[in-house]
C-alpha cells in the first residue's frame, strides 16, 4: 500500500495526461493544417483547411483554460530531488512559457481574424464574437504577430521533448514517466491521424456535386445596364414624381456566409430612380443600378474574389440592376414582382418593403434572400455550399424627399 501511495504522488493525475495529449496533438494538427492548405491547389479547399486550423485553434484555447485551471488547484508532482536547482528553474519557466504561447497563439489568430473582418466559426456550430472592428493595417500586424508566435511554439515544444527524452534516456530518472501513461499517449495518436484525415478531407472542394446549379440559371440576355449608352437607370414610364435620394444616409447590404461566419458586405456605388406613392403602387416604379467595383465587405481578399469572372464578373458586367416589373399592396407594405439583371442575365425576384412617410421625406426599406447558385453568382469551385453560404440576405434603406 505504501509502494502504491508513494508512486501516485510521482505522476501526474489523469486528468492532467489527457489534456497534455490532446493540447500536444491539437498543437500538430495545427501545423500540418496549414502546410497542406499552403499547398493547396484550390481556393476554396485553402479556404476550408484555414477555417479548420482555426476551428482546432479554439479547441487548443478551451483546453488550455481547462488545463490551466486544473493545474492551479492540482499541484502537479515534485521534481527529482538530483535534478540541479537551474534545471528545476529553467523546467519551471518553459512550462509557464509554453501556457503563455498556449493562449497567445490562438488568441493572436481570434483577433487577426476579427482585424480581417473574418470572423471565426467552430466547425460551423457557432461563431466566436470579433474582438476588434475589421483594421487592414492591424491585420497585417497581428498576422506577423501571429507567424512569429507560431514559430516560437515550435522551438519551445521542440525544447520540451528533448528536454524530456534527455531525462528519460541520458539522466534515466522518471520526469517523462510522470506525464506518461497507454491510454492518453493513444488519444494523442488518434487525434492527430482522425484529425488529419477528417479536417484535410474537410477542406476540399465539392463543387462537382453544383454543376447542376452552373447550368440552370438560364439563356443569356443582352443586359441594357451593361451598354455603353445605359449607365444610369431608365426615366422609366410613371409619372409620379421622382424621389431626390440621399445617398450619405440610403444603404444596399448583404450578409453571406463564409467558412461557416457569416460576413456583411455593401454596395457603396449605385444609382436609382424611384418614383413611388403609397396610394399608386401599380404606377411606381424602382429602378437601380449597382457598380460591381463598389463592392465593400472589409476585406480586400474577398471583395477582389466577388468580382471575379466566378462571381459578378466585373470586367466584362460592371453593372447589377434591379427593375420593378409590378408593385402591389402586401399587408401593411408593398411586394414587387422585379427582374435582377446579373452577368447578361433577368432573374425573376421578389422585393418585400416598406414604405414611411412624413411630410415630404420618404424611407423605403425592405429585405430579400436570394439564392447565389440559381442567379449564377459564385459558380466553378466556389459552388461548394459547405464553405460558401448558398443563400444572400440583401437589407435595402433608401432615405429621400419629394418635392
Amino acid at each position: 500500500m505504501t509502494d502504491k501511495s508513494a508512486s501516485s504522488t510521482t505522476r501526474y493525475s489523469a486528468i492532467a495526461q489527457y489534456l497534455h495529449w490532446a493540447v500536444a496533438a491539437m498543437i500538430m494538427l495545427q501545423y500540418v493544417l496549414m502546410e497542406v492548405a499552403e499547398s493547396a491547389d484550390s481556393r476554396v479547399a485553402k479556404l476550408g483547411l484555414i477555417a479548420n486550423h482555426k476551428s482546432v485553434g479554439m479547441t487548443v484555447l478551451m483546453l488550455a483554460v481547462l488545463r490551466l485551471l486544473w493545474r492551479l488547484f492540482n499541484q502537479p508532482p515534485k521534481l527529482p530531488d538530483s535534478m540541479p536547482s537551474w534545471q528545476v528553474s529553467t523546467s519551471k519557466a518553459a512550462h509557464w512559457g509554453l501556457y503563455a504561447l498556449l493562449f497567445a497563439m490562438p488568441i493572436s489568430g481570434w483577433l487577426m481574424s476579427s482585424a480581417a473582418s473574418y470572423s471565426v466559426s467552430w466547425f460551423g456550430l457557432f461563431t466566436w464574437p470579433d474582438l476588434v472592428a475589421p483594421d487592414e493595417a492591424l491585420k497585417t500586424r497581428l498576422a506577423t504577430t501571429h507567424d512569429w508566435l507560431g514559430k516560437l511554439l515550435f522551438v519551445t515544444a521542440i525544447a520540451h521533448v528533448l528536454a524530456a527524452c534527455k531525462h528519460h534516456f541520458l539522466d534515466k530518472d522518471d520526469v517523462l514517466k510522470r506525464m506518461s501513461a497507454v491510454v492518453p499517449i493513444a488519444l494523442f495518436g488518434l487525434i492527430i491521424a482522425g484529425g488529419t484525415l477528417a479536417l484535410t478531407d474537410a477542406g476540399d472542394s465539392k463543387s462537382q456535386t453544383s454543376e447542376a446549379a452552373t447550368t440552370e440559371v438560364g439563356p443569356a440576355r443582352p443586359d441594357p445596364a451593361d451598354t455603353a449608352e445605359s449607365t444610369a437607370p431608365n426615366e422609366g414610364s410613371s409619372d409620379l414624381p421622382e424621389w431626390n435620394i440621399d445617398f450619405v444616409t440610403s444603404f444596399i447590404e448583404f450578409t453571406a456566409e463564409q467558412a461557416g461566419a457569416p460576413f456583411t458586405g455593401e454596395w457603396q456605388t449605385w444609382e436609382a430612380k424611384i418614383r413611388f406613392a403609397s396610394d399608386s403602387p401599380e404606377q411606381s416604379e424602382l429602378d437601380v443600378l449597382i457598380s460591381v467595383d463598389g463592392v465593400s465587405t472589409q476585406d480586400d481578399d474577398r471583395d477582389s474574389t466577388l468580382q471575379e469572372t466566378e462571381f459578378f464578373d466585373q470586367a466584362n458586367h460592371p453593372t447589377v440592376r434591379f427593375r420593378t416589373q409590378s408593385i402591389q399592396r402586401d399587408g401593411n407594405g408593398f411586394l414587387s414582382e422585379a427582374l435582377l439583371t446579373i452577368k447578361g442575365v433577368d432573374h425573376p425576384v421578389e422585393f418585400r418593403f416598406e414604405v414611411s412617410e412624413d411630410g415630404a421625406s420618404r424611407l423605403l426599406s425592405g429585405e430579400a434572400r436570394l439564392d447565389r447558385l440559381a442567379l449564377g453568382v459564385g459558380l466553378g469551385e466556389w459552388a461548394d455550399t459547405e464553405w460558401v453560404g448558398q443563400f444572400v440576405d440583401v437589407s435595402v434603406a433608401v432615405v429621400a424627399t419629394v418635392e
